[in-house]
């Protein structure tokens, strides 16, 4: 072992001077970051994305209504359902105000809060109805819908209630509670020291409560008794309108909504929707029949006005294009801006008013329109024509024309007075209503995407508009003139609309505010960043938008640099940079050209400017003026052309400014490559300065290299080539010469050899010699040519015509040589004479076969040749006719095929008879020789059948000459009988069945229904079928007729046309990639679709699947996949681009709109074990892992359908996140596991079921024969003992009760211990997966291993001098730090999720059952000394939390036992809200009070000790959660520690005796954890003497007597409860084991450092010869799993941030010690008095030993590392990790402890070789004598 020792002193006094080398290699370690180009494009794309923000409610039934904006600060005020938000411009929330919910009843007047109501009472939401800014007082005015419409009065700074008026009528404003009913408008009065609201709302039906429209005060001071008081009011004149009794009988339910409101000069105004009154009592029955019309209006009132003489009403609305736009969704009053101001002609400062109108007037909610339309008014011209109105009226025309407010006609009076622009009325003709309408001028109209919400500003004399719409989507238009507005971009603002009518703009107008029900967003007002080109920027339409030249992108001129010189910033496309380079393209041969460059609206370039081509080259350039001089890459910069990528390549050539690092302008440049041309025409044809080489037979750009001067071309007409020839015919196997025409053919020089001529027969090339005659003449040599196969007569072969060996001749006209052969496919004299007489083929009679006259060896009237003398073949033959069935009416068309049917149609023509009846033949279906086809005429009923005879020849018929068929030709008559389906879809596509008989007959079907036709498709005898066609003539039933031929076929058939399909509802929306998953659809008419299928695509590709119709409103589909490639198979979930259903031909359902559908990832599945062969024992659960198996939908986690096999038997399941746990069926063997989801099918392996091995024929017959004798024993002593027990008959009784009592316990309690088991695994496993690990960073973690409980140790710390520490066994300690150092990332990615597992697992289960706070002794427990017992009865409860720091979040539900103390409840409510955050990280529940919230207000602190607590004799009992009798489902809040409670304790003794016996177990200075870190103890309180207990009293306190045997056995029955536990933790326990014994884990390699020192350990042990194996595995043991692996299972709060109580602490040894059992190579002997815990894991112990020696010996096989290897390593970790700690403080503590050892170290240092090497001896004394004499 001196060795070892030597070693390690050798290495770590390496270790100390390598240290102290350190900080002079360190010093170049930081590097400047280089600037890059790209930097501020990286910039913008995230300012971009911080420019959009947005606010979600919170929740979902707290919709949005009104938003107002600050335009001082900027500041967002939101008014939603019970909340008034106040939020940053960034929408951050700022303060929040709650409003509601509360005890209410719509039909409480005056409200509840003023008297009682005896209506029923609910809780009731406040929906926010008005949100006003009153700037003059600061404060915001908020009206909500409980309580009759009361309004709060809120300070803007922080949502301080400042009033809330509620006690007098004029305080209800309206008890309506729709948001968008009601509009308020703030006039400021400089003369009144008030302000005035003007109030106009819907009443809901109440006109006797509320006016619809009045005018009130704004009190200064918002507590003030006359906030809201009508302006002006006394018996018969106020500030008010109501709508009269009287309209209610007219129209029942008759209201006025309110949609905008504005002040503006002296009037305000406001816009309503209203119900038409129409002409008298016929529109009574509008609630019965007649829909109701409804019209929009402009109410206009004088600010001044106190008796609303001045009331005018006049309806507006609006006409494009034919279409009415009545119905009014939304308004904003604007500038006009210079520009439409020009168009509208009104001034640029003219108020206009833009206002958005849904199409016609009638309110359908279901199915309203999407038409809408944006109009533009002037109020210059609403006021004119009021004003036009009030002359008229004044001049007695008229009535006043108000229906809803009069009901009769009232006529107007005249009076003598001028009416100006200003006038406010009378109380004569008053109020006035105009009966014609006020037209806006049409800007801009949707009739998809409706809009819903308006607002507008001036930007630059441009008057931009932004509309809201149904979709969530915004849309920027432009607005030039009154007809010309332009849509230049859309954003989708939310992400489900529709968006409201509120819309604000921040104070800066940089951003637009847009809201829908659930959702706040924050929107630029422009996105110029989007556009990537000058072009793209400035033809935009954008007006904010313009291009920054030299920066190269779009923006606005205010964020441009230096944008007001000269051509720096373009805002007109017209001034885009444009550039032109000459010359524009070069050979890739030329190199370093010169190049001129003119740019054109370019700035002044003195900084200069870079040429760039793409990635090739880049070089500066000249600039003189608005010209640039660059030079073309120099020859290894060129870009290689490849031949099949065409003969050039464009680069884009960019100019670089080198002012700001960017390209401004780019140009296309051609760098061409001539020598890719192969043919001389292809050369010169190239649009580039290419030249062909005639003799060198190659293309160039630069003629000069062409040999010789005659030998250049230039020109097409120049090249040598083939020119177009007739047909080249050449027969097979017969010699002749081809000669073909040319010109410009080069006559070889000399050296080069002469013509060839080059055929490619069937893949075979053939040379031929050629002669070249002169430069327009070659002639191939006389040879004969062959090709195989008798399947084609001729064959077109490739010529090629050759000189030099390859250099071809082009030929552009591909003139080709075809060989053919008589006698292929001419087997008949017809077919022979057919051919083309070119052919010379004649039909040689003699041997009956076609061939070349010259092959014929009989004279010359024993052949036939076409035109010849003898050209009529003889003996025709019909060989087939179709049909073989026809109608007597005719018309069929029959076709007869055969041989010699002629050569010219004049032949046949009148020659062909069917079954007796002329057939004629119709010219374009006769092929000569083969084919007739003849229209039928008309048969006699007489006649029903014959055959078809043929008569070749013009004139008299000779018997040689007539064909006569085998086959008889029928007539029949077809007959219809039924259809099916009788009724489809009016768009069509129905395949509709038509039965009858003889359907088969004739050559021509027509189906028509009624008079459009029904496309046939298919027939057979009995039946035919055709599809329909979209109905012309919309729904209804229509008649059906059929034609065959001729034949009419009629029967009383109808068809019922029906509406199409719809579809209402999908459910579930969403599915996997790979689909088949079960869809169910709900609609109308399904079930007139025969084969419905559901579609959806994505990326262009489409995928179908079949639905399964259930009834007419439903039916069930199995979901497409979604045709995402496998490889690239995301991880994130998708939406189709379209998704929808094929249902025959109805189109409308093809792709839905109002469908989310979306697609999650595909469940993916690992394998069973590495082998891919599961070993199990019968029973046993299989666990599929993988992940994906329950998507992540937004309803919770969605279901899918798992089905797994275990061969052929399915198993139960339980699915979780990450994996399947399969109740494995009955079965032994090896079986393959079968996993099916969806459109998937994975199998994860094969499972090895194995029952225990059953014992040997010898092992029965002796356990047998045992059993015997142990009766025959049992049966002696019985008798004995019975004997004995005679005498003692009463002592037997006594004992018989206790045992039956004893055994129904431990029955009980063994069943309870089994149950819980099962239960717990399948808990534990499922609830472990979805939580973070809260790893320590490296610092800590070092810190806590190497320094347990010593926080700041002098390694963290600046160098300190004169410490003293004590010393330890150095060789030892340092192992375990070097392991603790590299081990660290292994802890991360592999052993810390077991290790975390376990540690959760274990906390979990303890804390199912009671643990007492006092003792640490727990129900469940694995170690004995831990375990309660005694039965404790206990109920599981259930508590909802509020979050502490979030009181709006949803509560958290919490389990807790009622015997719980009130610290272990805050504790386990801290770890259910912070489940995921580290320990460290969280509230302490010692800083934490815990509230009990009962309803109705009722708050009570709860405490562990308080003036409650029970005290009997000298025991003090914890309070627990049964002790305040809290029920489940209670209600908890902790809140920050109060100072004092009601129910806190008031007597001073207990409290302090309390605090102090707390505050001595906090003085523990270990790692951050709480109270109960180690196991308290039981103080007695030490004034009162009073003792403290919670569950159990200790037994050393002699209040329970060991008492008699009974008793203890009942004790430790109790221990069956370690071995439930057990159970329930051995799968973690196993994880944990087999990821630390295993050396490539999931996939992670086994760390460096472990091989690395194993393999020193077998070296030092050969170089000792110890070859004994367990002193080799205890070296390996003692070093890493007993030094630094049960350090880390013991103590894992030196990895994790996180809290370990005593009960875990207890488990953790035990698993510790098990660990270290297993390391062990001794035996261990088990007796009845081992410790439990070596009992409870004694048969794992073996299997873990195996792991242990297969890890050991697994290593040991692996690859050696090298030291180089080793050291690379160790310097990258140290490199990792040098600014962790402080070296100058590492080095004085390795120099203290070398100062006391100097001489034992060089001591060891000389004796060793490799110190010997490097003088480390030396060295080391030089330092110490150094440091001696600094010191």
């Amino acid at each position: 072992m001196t060795t070892i020792t030597r070693t390690w002193t050798c290495f770590f006094v390496c270790c100390f001077l390598s240290i102290l080398a350190l900080p002079v290699t360190s010093q170049t370690v930081v590097q400047a970051p280089q600037a890059h180009s790209s930097g501020s494009q990286v910039i913008t794309a995230s300012l971009e994305e911080e420019e959009y923000s947005s606010f979600h409610a919170e929740n979902t039934e707290w919709t949005f209504n009104h938003l107002a904006v600050d335009n001082r600060n900027g500041n967002v005020y939101l008014g939603a359902v019970n909340r008034i938000y106040k939020l940053s411009p960034g929408l951050e929330v700022q303060v929040s105000h709650e409003t509601g919910p509360d005890e209410d009843n719509r039909k409480c007047y005056p409200p509840r809060i003023v008297q009682p109501c005896s209506e029923p009472l609910t809780l009731t939401n406040n929906v926010n109805k008005m949100l006003l800014m009153d700037y003059r007082e600061n404060r915001l005015l908020a009206c909500g819908s409980l309580y009759q419409g009361i309004c709060k009065l809120l300070r803007l700074d922080d949502l301080f209630k400042l009033g809330e008026p509620f006690h007098k009528k004029e305080h209800y404003l309206s008890g309506v509670n729709e948001s968008g009913s009601v509009f308020g408008v703030i006039v400021s009065n400089e003369k009144l020291s008030q302000d005035m609201l003007f109030v106009a709302t819907a009443v809901d039906g109440k006109p006797e409560y509320f006016p619809t429209i009045s005018s009130r005060k704004l009190a200064r001071n918002s507590e003030e008794d006359g906030m809201f008081a009508y302006v002006f009011h006394d018996e018969f004149v106020a500030s008010l309108l109501k709508i009269p009794s009287d309209t209610y009988t007219v129209i029942p339910d008759f209201d006025i909504y309110y949609i905008y409101g504005f002040a503006s000069g002296n009037f305000v105004y406001f816009l309503t929707l209203q119900p038409e009154m129409g002409g008298g009592p016929t529109t009574r029955s509008s609630s019965t029949g007649r829909e109701q019309v409804y019209t929009s209006k402009i109410v206009r009132l004088c600010k001044s006005d106190r008796a609303f003489n001045s009331y005018v009403e006049v309806p507006i609305g609006c006409i494009s294009g034919n279409v009415e736009y009545r119905l009014l969704e939304a308004a904003y009053l604007s500038k006009a801006g210079a520009i439409l101001a020009r168009s509208l002609d009104v001034a640029p400062d003219d108020d206009v008013l833009f206002a958005v109108f849904s199409k016609g007037q009638k309110r359908r909610p279901r199915q309203a329109s999407q038409d809408s339309a944006l109009c533009v008014f002037s109020l210059r011209k609403i006021n004119d024509k009021i004003k036009e109105r009030l002359q008229s009226c004044y001049k007695g025309e008229g009535t006043l024309d108000l229906a809803w407010l009069t009901v009769k006609d009232v006529r107007c009076s005249s009076a003598l007075l001028t009416i100006d622009d200003d006038f406010c009325g009378l109380d004569m003709n008053a109020p006035l209503g105009v009966s014609e309408m006020v037209r806006g001028k049409p800007l801009f109209s949707d009739a998809v995407d409706k809009m819903t919400s308006v607002i507008a500003y001036v930007y630059k004399n441009h008057s931009l508009v932004f509309v809201g719409t149904k979709s969530g989507r915004v849309k920027k238009i432009r607005v030039d003139g009154s007809s010309r507005a332009l849509q230049y971009e859309t954003v989708q603002a939310v992400e489900n609309g529709p968006i409201l009518r509120d819309m604000a703009f921040s104070s800066d107008h940089h951003y637009l505010y847009v809201m829908s029900e659930t959702q706040l967003s924050r929107v630029p007002v422009e996105a110029c960043g989007q556009y990537s080109t000058c072009s793209e920027c400035l033809g935009s339409g954008d007006p904010h938008c313009g291009w920054c030249v030299l920066h190269n992108m779009c923006t606005r001129k205010e964020k441009c640099e230096r944008s007001s010189e000269p051509r720096r910033f373009a805002s007109d496309i017209k001034q885009c940079v444009r550039l032109s380079v000459h010359p524009n393209n070069i050979s890739v041969s030329q190199f370093s050209v010169t190049l001129v460059l003119e740019a054109h609206n370019v700035p002044e370039l003195s900084a200069g400017v870079n040429c760039t081509f793409e990635d090739l080259a880049e070089m500066n350039g000249l600039v003189e003026g608005n010209r640039i001089k660059c030079f073309s890459p120099a020859e290894k910069e060129m870009p290689r052309i490849i031949v099949d990528k065409g003969d050039h390549q464009i680069v884009q050539l960019y100019l670089k400014s080198k002012e700001t690092g960017l390209a401004f302008v780019n140009t296309s440049f051609v760098f061409y490559n001539c020598s890719v041309h192969k043919s001389c025409l292809s050369c010169v044809s190239s649009p580039y300065q290419c030249h062909w080489c005639k003799y060198r037979h190659d293309c160039t750009h630069d003629p000069r290299t062409c040999s010789f001067q005659e030998g250049r071309v230039k020109t097409p007409e120049e090249c040598p080539q083939l020119l177009p020839a007739e047909r080249i015919l050449v027969p097979v196997n017969v010699v002749k010469p081809i000669t073909l025409r040319a010109k410009n053919l080069p006559q070889p020089q000399s050296g080069q050899r002469g013509y060839e001529c080059l055929l490619t027969i069937q893949g075979n090339e053939h040379r031929v010699p050629a002669l070249r005659f002169n430069s327009s003449s070659v002639q191939c040599q006389n040879t004969s040519y062959f090709y195989d196969g008798m399947e084609m007569s001729s064959l077109p072969v490739e010529l090629t015509v050759i000189w030099n060996g390859d250099f071809s001749i082009d030929n552009p006209a591909h003139n080709k040589v075809h060989l053919y052969k008589c006698d292929a496919q001419r087997g008949s004299c017809g077919l022979c004479l057919k051919a083309d007489p070119l052919f010379g083929c004649v039909w040689c009679k003699g041997e009956n076969r076609c061939t070349l006259k010259q092959h014929c060896p009989h004279p010359e009237n024993q052949w036939l040749e076409h035109n010849g003398i003898n050209s009529k073949c003889t003996h025709p033959r019909i060989t087939q006719i179709t049909p073989l069935r026809g109608p007597r009416e005719g018309g069929t068309l029959v076709t007869i095929r055969g041989e010699n049917l002629g050569l010219e149609f004049r032949e046949i023509q009148g020659n062909v008879k069917v079954a007796e009846v002329e057939c004629t033949p119709i010219r374009e279906g006769y092929i000569p020789a083969e084919q007739i086809v003849c229209e039928m005429g008309k048969a006699e009923k007489s006649q029903y059948t014959g055959n078809v005879q043929v008569c070749v020849g013009v004139g008299e018929c000779r018997p040689e000459f007539m064909a006569k068929s085998s086959k008889y030709y029928y007539f029949v008559i077809p007959r219809i009988h039924n259809l099916k389906p009788s009724r489809g879809p009016v768009s069509g596509g129905t395949i509709v069945n038509i039965t009858g008989s003889h359907l088969d007959a004739g050559s021509n079907v027509s189906i028509m229904f009624k008079d459009q036709p029904c496309t046939y498709l298919r027939r057979g005898g009995l039946w035919l079928t055709c599809r329909t066609h979209a109905s012309l003539n919309g729904y209804g039933n229509v008649s059906v007729s059929v034609s065959i031929d001729k034949a009419h076929l009629q029967k009383d058939l109808r068809f019922e046309y029906v509406e199409d399909p719809t579809i209402t509802k999908i459910e579930p929306e969403w599915s996997i990639y790979s689909g088949h998953t079960p869809v169910t659809v709900t609609g109308t008419n399904l079930d007139i679709i025969q084969t419905p299928l559901i579609r959806a695509k994505y990326n262009g590709h489409e995928t179908l699947n079949l639905c399964q119709v259930l009834g007419p409103t439903s039916m069930l589909c199995q979901a497409p996949e979604l045709p995402i490639s496998l490889a690239r198979q995301q991880e994130v979930p998708e939406r189709p681009d379209e998704f929808g259903f094929k249902l025959d031909d109805v189109q409308a359902l093809m792709a839905l709109n109002n469908t989310n559908f979306i697609y999650y990832p595909n469940p993916e599945f690992e394998q069973l074990s590495v082998s891919g062969v599961l070993e199990l024992k019968p029973g046993s659960p299989i666990i599929l892992k993988g992940r994906n198996f329950l998507p992540p939908t937004s309803s919770g986690n969605g279901k899918l359908n798992y089905t797994v096999l275990i061969g052929e038997k399915t198993c139960m399941l339980t699915v979780s996140e990450t994996q399947l746990l399969c109740e494995s069926p009955n079965l032994t063997g090896r079986h393959k596991v079968l996993a099916r989801v969806g459109g998937i099918e994975f199998s994860p392996g094969v499972v090895h079921i194995t029952s225990d091995s059953p014992l040997s024929s010898t092992a029965i017959i002796g356990i047998a024969a045992a059993g015997a004798l142990l009766i025959l024993f049992i049966v002696v002593v019985l008798i004995a003992y019975k004997r004995k027990s005679r005498e003692s008959d009463l002592t037997l009784k006594r004992l018989q009760m206790q045992m039956d009592n004893l055994e129904s316990r431990v029955a009980l309690e063994c069943k309870e211990a089994f149950a819980e088991l099962q239960t717990d695994i399948h808990e534990l496993t499922s609830d472990l997966d979805g939580a973070g690990i809260p790893f320590l960073d490296y610092r800590t973690y070092t810190m806590r291993v190497l320094f347990p409980g010593i926080e700041e140790h002098p390694v963290l710390k600046d160098l300190e001098w004169h410490k003293q520490h004590k010393t330890e066994s150095v060789a030892e300690k340092m192992l375990t730090n070097w392991f603790t150092f590299l081990l660290y990332k292994f802890l991360k990615e592999c052993a810390g999720e077991p290790l975390f597992s376990l540690f959760c697992a274990i906390k979990q289960q303890m804390e199912k059952g009671p643990i007492d706070s006092i003792t640490g002794e727990a129900r469940y427990s694995l170690s004995e000394d831990k375990l309660i017992r005694q039965q404790i009865d206990y109920k599981t409860l259930v508590v909802n939390c509020i979050h502490p720091e979030n009181e709006k979040s949803p509560e958290i539900q919490v389990k807790v036992l009622n015997c719980d103390t009130i610290s272990q409840v805050k504790e386990k409510i801290l770890d259910a809200i912070y489940k995921n955050v580290p320990h460290s990280h969280r509230l302490k529940a010692s800083d934490m009070d815990l509230e009990w919230r009962q309803g109705r207000g009722q708050r009570m602190i709860l405490q562990d000790e308080d003036v409650t607590t029970k005290i009997e004799t000298d025991w003090k009992r914890l309070n627990m959660l049964a002790h305040y009798q809290v029920t489940d489902n209670a209600v908890m809040a902790l809140v920050p520690k109060q100072v004092t409670a009601y129910n806190s304790v008031n007597n001073s003794t207990v409290s302090r005796t309390s605090a102090s016996k707390y505050e001595n177990m906090i003085k523990y200075t270990g790692s951050p954890d709480s109270l109960r870190s180690r196991t308290p103890m039981i103080t007695p309180d030490l004034e009162s003497g009073v003792k403290v207990w919670h569950l159990v009293k200790n037994h050393e306190h002699g209040d329970q007597k060991e008492g008699d045997r009974g008793s203890k056995m009942v004790s430790e029955i109790y221990l069956t409860r370690l071995l439930a536990t057990k159970g329930t933790l051995q799968k973690f326990v196993d994880d944990l084991f087999e990821t630390i014994f295993s050396t490539a884990h999931r996939g992670s390699a086994l760390p460096l450092a472990i091989k690395y020192m194993f393999d020193f350990l077998d070296e030092q042990a050969d170089k000792h010869n110890i070859h004994d194996p367990h002193v080799r595995h205890t070296w390996k043991s003692n070093c890493l799993p007993l030094r630094f692996w049960v350090n880390v299972i013991k103590n894992p709060q030196f990895v994790f941030d996180i809290h370990k109580s005593s009960i875990t602490d207890a488990c953790l040894s035990v698993v510790a010690q098990t660990f270290m059992d297993s390391c062990s190579t001794s035996e261990h002997r088990l007796g009845k008095d081992s410790p439990s815990n070596k009992l409870l894991y004694a048969k794992d112990i073996p299997s873990y030993k195996s792991w242990v020696e297969r890890y050991y010996s697994d290593i040991n096989k692996m690859q050696a590392i090298s030291d180089q290897d080793m050291n690379a390593y160790l310097a990258e970790q140290s490199r990792m990790h040098m600014n962790e700690f402080n070296t100058m403080s590492s080095l004085s503590e390795i120099y203290s402890y070398v100062g006391k050892y100097t001489e034992e170290i060089v001591c060891s240092l000389e004796q060793d070789d490799a110190a010997r090497k490097q003088r480390l001896a030396f060295k080391l004394e030089q330092v110490v004598a150094f440091m001696s004499l600094e010191s």
